[in-house]
């Protein structure tokens, strides 16, 4: 007869799993904002100033949103994978906007300075982004058309070997 594992282990133990099974992302599909339409949508410019209204900023053009944050380890690492992605696009006349979702602008900021963030900065310290796209994490990233129907989206760090990226 085998000893039964003291109560306080076995707490230990699950408490560990529920851990480590919150931190595991799941897969997760395409995020989709309500409508699939470039939303009413307003942020103030990370370096401060009168807010961004993304449809009158737009005037017309596609639009990449990309939604990250200074605390969130995938969205530094897809920074650098971005960037060039962007400035090819913006080439071409897309209009890239990165949220910051910090509280704080002070780390987003020198997020920005140290890296080539792409495109029109933006701070969110409400995460208003979260409800306004149907997103409940990031880094979370939307491309419209000049329409404004949402062509492409994800909720996962942006990949340029996607083959989906290179329509």
């Amino acid at each position: 007869r085998e000893p039964k594992p003291p109560v306080g282990r076995l707490t230990d133990m699950l408490s560990l799993i529920t851990a480590v099974a919150l931190l595991v992302p799941a897969a997760s599909p395409p995020a989709t904002p309500p409508a699939g339409r470039l939303p009413h949508y307003q942020a103030a410019p990370l370096q401060g100033g009168p807010p961004v209204k993304l449809r009158a900023h737009a005037k017309g053009k596609p639009v990449m949103v990309h939604l990250w944050a200074a605390w969130c380890l995938p969205c530094l690492d897809e920074l650098p994978e971005l960037e060039p992605l962007a400035v090819r696009w913006q080439k071409k006349g897309l209009k890239v906007y990165s949220v910051a979702l910090d509280a704080d602008p002070t780390k987003p900021r020198r997020v920005a300075q140290e890296m080539d963030v792409p495109g029109v900065l933006l701070h969110d310290p409400t995460a208003e982004a979260h409800l306004t796209f149907g997103v409940d994490s990031v880094p979370a990233t939307f491309i419209y058309d000049r329409r404004g129907a949402l062509v492409w989206s994800t909720v996962q760090p942006v990949k340029p070997t996607d083959p989906s990226l290179r329509k």
